[in-house]
């Protein structure tokens, strides 16, 4: 989690997931009111910078949520999710790296620094550590 940060009440953040500065996770879906409803992000996604995410909306795992987006709603795993309002644009395993021009994701794979896979890879590690799903 970067700097300036907003995670409102009742939100559920999986594992392994990076929220970029400015990113906002609200929780009142009706303010103001004593409902509080937070997002859901899943294992392995990415919330991009200036991202905000409405109360109740749910991302999947290993999805990238684009700079600037506003996300209401539910997104299915492997989603990358653009736009104001947001909209899944297509499966994030069709985006390729621009250094190698292979799939960049699941990032997992791609990129091991400070990650508890770094020295096995993410493979063996996560098949020791119960993510065989994924």
């Amino acid at each position: 989690m970067h700097s300036n940060v907003h995670i409102g009440q009742q939100s559920k953040i999986g594992n392994f997931v990076f929220i970029y500065p400015y990113a906002v996770f609200t929780n009142d879906p009706t303010p103001p009111s004593d409902t509080c409803i937070g997002p859901t992000v899943g294992d392995f996604s990415q919330i991009a910078v200036g991202t905000v995410l409405l109360p109740a909306a749910e991302i999947g795992k290993h999805c990238l949520v684009g700079a600037q987006s506003l996300v209401g709603g539910k997104y299915d795993d492997y989603s990358l999710i653009i736009g104001n309002p947001a909209k899944k644009i297509k499966d994030v395993r069709e985006l390729k790296s621009r250094n190698t021009d292979k799939s960049h994701y699941p990032w997992p794979y791609s990129f091991s620094r400070n990650m508890p896979w770094e020295h096995e890879g993410f493979e063996n590690w996560k098949l020791k550590n119960g993510y065989e799903n994924d």
